[in-house]
């Protein structure tokens, strides 16, 4: 992938619509982020609600159980938080 904003590396001066430009780029970059935090909490919320069911077999809850897991390091790997499982309040909020 070809960065956007590496034209724009080293120049000294910036005028307004160079600016525009890169504002337009970095405002796509942050869109991107929170339509895949949005999707990140949703498969989260997906999986808890699957786990709570009583109808589950003990490897489904095992398997159920793996994915959620995974799905928690996700979502700490993208907002930079380290999961050491230590933070009794990393839940998410009900609603």
């Amino acid at each position: 992938m070809i960065d956007a904003l590496s034209i724009y590396a080293g120049r000294k001066h910036l005028g307004p619509l160079d600016k525009a430009v890169i504002n337009s780029v970095k405002a796509k970059i942050e869109f991107a982020k929170s339509i895949i935090l949005q999707n990140l909490i949703e498969e989260l919320q997906s999986l808890e609600e699957i786990l709570k069911s009583d109808d589950l077999h003990d490897y489904e809850i095992k398997v159920y159980t793996m994915a959620l897991k995974d799905k928690e390091e996700e979502l700490n790997d993208f907002l930079g938080i380290p999961n050491d499982g230590k933070n009794k309040n990393d839940k998410l909020l009900e609603m």
